[in-house]
């Protein structure tokens, strides 16, 4: 087992087993934006108990963790947080309840279970606050959609935050986008709390059928899109080119319900800059000088232009 002191503004204290967990998203950010959402609940002045279960993980680790929880006593007091991130292949639900019994009552949960092999990963949110039911995130390769853990997830009554990652093997995704585009819609369609989702273009011009589901979503706040990686958009023909933003430009807007619009600035355009300063108030680089990101959306705009639809 290792064990670290991270010192950063919400100290983490890591206890690892197995071999490492690489490639997972962070569970603690998600974390953060569903109090923020919910009850903007300043959660972080404790400690956060980071446990990674790895490949190799035995029963005897987990043995090995439950006795130092009994023997940290005043490391248990201060942990606002237990976040377990975990492979599938050796993740036992009991774990989950043994390590939590030996928790105080009020630590909130996050269980984040990682399959290396497909990129799936789920990461279930418990509360244990009156009324603060389950919520799920969850993010995956656009091109795993078929699988049959993957597609469950869309049936969580929790789910709240899903990220599509752009396809692991673009060839193949170009062969079947057809197919996994209908897919996708016919997942998204009974969903009714979902409040962010990041989309790959690389559906092209099918990314217009998939975003009018997701205006039918009352709840949806956050829409990101990111760059394709099947195909440069930068290489498109001149008329593709326009058919692609135009695409966008009549999916996107209007979208009263939304509050925050993310556009990776590998594909935008100053058409799709001038809708997004019509529909919001706001306009920033993101973190990563990768993207641009509207916020605050505007009172009253004006519609596409009619020679666009």
């Amino acid at each position: 087992m290792q064990v670290s002191l991270q010192p950063c503004a919400d100290p983490t204290v890591v206890w690892s087993f197995g071999l490492p967990i690489r490639g997972v998203q962070d569970s603690i950010h998600f974390l953060k934006e569903q109090f923020k959402f919910e009850r903007d609940t300043d959660f972080a002045k404790g400690k956060v108990l980071a446990i990674k279960l790895g490949r190799n993980t035995r029963e005897v680790d987990i043995s090995i963790a439950l006795e130092h929880l009994k023997d940290n006593k005043s490391l248990v007091l201060n942990i606002a947080c237990v976040s377990i991130t975990v492979d599938k292949v050796v993740w036992m639900t009991d774990w989950q309840r043994t390590i939590q019994e030996q928790l105080p009552r009020d630590v909130t949960t996050l269980i984040t279970v990682y399959d290396s092999n497909s990129r799936f990963q789920e990461t279930t949110l418990l509360c244990k606050e009156n009324g603060f039911s389950p919520v799920i995130f969850s993010s995956f390769p656009v091109d795993v959609l078929l699988e049959p853990s993957v597609r469950e997830v869309f049936s969580r009554p929790g789910l709240q935050t899903l990220l599509l990652l752009p396809p692991s093997d673009p060839a193949a995704f170009l062969q079947n986008d057809l197919g996994l585009q209908a897919e996708l819609i016919r997942l998204l369609e009974p969903i009714k709390r979902l409040k962010k989702i990041r989309l790959p273009l690389d559906f092209s011009t099918g990314i217009k059928n998939i975003v009018r589901v997701l205006r039918d979503m009352d709840g949806l706040r956050v829409l990101e899109l990111g760059k394709p990686t099947s195909f440069n958009v930068a290489s498109l023909h001149s008329t593709l080119r326009l058919r692609f933003d135009n695409a966008l430009l009549r999916c996107l807007e209007p979208f009263p319900q939304l509050e925050k619009l993310v556009l990776d600035k590998a594909f935008i355009t100053p058409s799709l800059l001038a809708m997004g300063d019509r529909m919001f108030q706001d306009k920033t680089d993101g973190i990563d000088g990768k993207t641009v990101v509207f916020q605050n959306a505007a009172r009253t705009y004006h519609n596409t232009p009619s020679f666009l639809l």
